[in-house]
């Protein structure tokens, strides 16, 4: 799956609306995905239990996949220009080999340099050989913060005023 770069910017006026439509209008056009939950609460505890948290495997790769996906076509329509291309089909038949590890963190690195990230956000992994429960974290809490900064960025649209501005204004 590739996000297309989309190259026209509408009005702040239409993205205000866009974003307070944005939920609805998902719903009405059906197949578009929500935004998965990301975890990145693992502990030391989960690895040695061995419970769904302690192992890194394909239902992670798909949440990741998903929520690349959501943030790269959101940013594109709120144009913060990325192109990713994610893998979300993940089977338990399929091996990660290491080209589709980088393309995996090539992509978190694409939406991070085309949006705004504070500087608290944890570390990107360089690879994903020695993958711990800690790294595994950063990976799904630095999508989570991505889709935090974008969500607030749209309630933003109201109460910076953009909504309104120049609307009493007469020529």
């Amino acid at each position: 799956m590739v996000t297309q770069v989309k190259k026209v910017c509408w009005d702040s006026r239409r993205l205000w609306l866009d974003a307070l439509t944005l939920g609805k209008r998902k719903k009405e056009r059906g197949g578009d995905v929500a935004f998965p939950d990301m975890i990145y609460d693992r502990t030391l505890a989960d690895v040695e239990a061995g419970n769904a948290k302690g192992f890194y495997n394909i239902a992670d790769l798909n949440r990741v996949g998903q929520a690349v996906a959501w943030l790269g076509t959101a940013f594109n329509q709120y144009c913060y220009p990325v192109v990713v291309t994610p893998k979300v089909d993940w089977l338990m038949t399929d091996f990660p080999n290491q080209s589709d590890m980088a393309v995996y963190l090539a992509n978190i690195t694409a939406l991070i340099t085309a949006y705004y990230v504070p500087v608290e956000i944890p570390s990107l992994p360089s690879g994903m050989a020695g993958l711990d429960y800690e790294k595994a974290n950063a990976i799904e809490k630095i999508l989570a913060d991505l889709k935090k900064l974008f969500d607030n960025m749209l309630v933003a649209f109201f109460y910076s005023g953009v909504f309104y501005a120049g609307e009493e204004l007469v020529l």
